[in-house]
């Protein structure tokens, strides 16, 4: 969002094309709103870890990709800009014959990572768990060329989405294996949007204590097993919690917060602001997480809930400011890493000089300058 508000800055036209829940925020930052129509559900293989996604991407590209070539065609921009995960979004660009530039809010990914990194391996699994994801691409591509006359591709294709030029919502320190992406990777650091007003929070409840926030983000919940183990290890501690709610803190087991845990509903929790005052941060290590942790010096206790978290989470291990819980953590591994992080020095101290470093390098007027060269290569 922070890229929208430079851009619109720069005198720039942004068209947003998104589902109309996200009409009031792109409008906000200054965005033309286009809205773009539901997609079928996903009944595609499923597996427990995100092995999946390119299966999953390939249907949402069956669904999406006609509707973006409407969309670009009647509104003809000079650039297209995508998600790094948006298959739809980069088919249509090409096949209508739009510059593009992929936006990358997590990771880089290259081809060698996805099919070498031990980490990736590990949670992708086995060739017979990969078997039906791959023949699902194959199904989806075998439509996406009688449609639209699009190539087959492999696994992997979904996923990366590379561009001629490329935007990394990370500075290359955070990045893994950063040494492998060239000069058209353009690592621009935190974008995360300067909140327009103060989100309603009763700082009251803080009350100059020890604060430990926990949030794993919006589409990802670790399971009410988990939460009761964290709410049990914060009993004996002088700190207070604050988390984001998840569907599984309800439907789960039952879950008895310490007194004085702050429980906010999902998307109201000023994350930014309540970083900026926590001792740690228990967390997935999406992008944003990792961004906001970095720029906040926020210590953090990693659960990781799909690769690129994990490779995201190894990165902050080496700078000295994370440490990583195992797969199904037990109560006492959880107690002990919340109590030793939170009298931990050395961590603090790391985190302060990762801060540092992240203010200097962020590059967000680099990034449109990158946008606006795509548009004069286009002239």
């Amino acid at each position: 969002m922070g890229l929208v508000q430079e851009l619109v800055r720069a005198n720039v036209e942004v068209v947003y094309l998104e589902l109309e829940a996200h009409r009031q925020e792109l409008e906000a930052a200054g965005a033309r709103f286009r809205a773009i129509g539901e997609f079928a559900p996903y009944q595609g293989p499923i597996t427990k870890t995100n092995a999946a996604l390119p299966a999953v991407l390939a249907h949402c590209a069956l669904e999406g990709v006609g509707m973006v070539i409407d969309a670009i065609t009647a509104e003809q921009p000079d650039v297209v800009i995508h998600d790094g995960l948006c298959l739809w979004g980069r088919l249509a660009a090409d096949l209508v014959g739009v510059p593009r530039i992929s936006s990358i809010a997590s990771a880089a990914l290259s081809r060698r990572i996805l099919s070498e990194e031990p980490i990736v391996r590990r949670w992708l699994g086995d060739e017979t768990a990969l078997r039906p994801v791959r023949d699902f691409v194959d199904t989806c591509f075998q439509s996406l060329q009688a449609h639209y006359g699009c190539a087959p591709e492999d696994m992997y294709g979904p996923v990366l989405n590379t561009a001629p030029s490329n935007l990394v919502y990370l500075t290359r320190s955070l990045q893994p294996y950063a040494s492998e992406f060239g000069e058209d990777y353009l690592f621009c650091g935190s974008s995360h949007r300067v909140q327009q007003a103060r989100q309603e929070f009763d700082w009251s409840q803080i009350a100059g204590r020890r604060l430990v926030y926990m949030s794993f983000g919006t589409a990802h919940d670790p399971g009410s097993v988990f939460y009761a183990q964290v709410a049990q290890a914060m009993h004996d501690l002088d700190a207070v919690l604050v988390t984001v709610a998840t569907p599984s803190m309800t439907a789960g087991l039952p879950i008895t917060w310490p007194k004085g845990t702050v429980v906010c509903p999902l998307g109201s929790a000023p994350q930014v602001d309540l970083l900026e005052r926590a001792d740690l941060f228990i967390s997935h290590v999406g992008g944003g997480a990792v961004r906001e942790a970095a720029w906040t010096a926020t210590p953090v206790l990693a659960l990781p809930q799909t690769f690129e978290q994990d490779l995201l989470t190894q990165r902050l291990v080496e700078h000295g400011v994370a440490r990583r819980l195992s797969d199904q953590p037990m109560l006492e591994e959880i107690a002990e890493n919340i109590r030793s992080m939170l009298e931990d020095d050395q961590l603090r101290t790391c985190a302060v000089q990762l801060s540092a470093q992240q203010r200097r390098i962020t590059s967000r007027r680099d990034a449109v300058a990158t946008i606006l060269g795509a548009k004069c290569v286009c002239d």
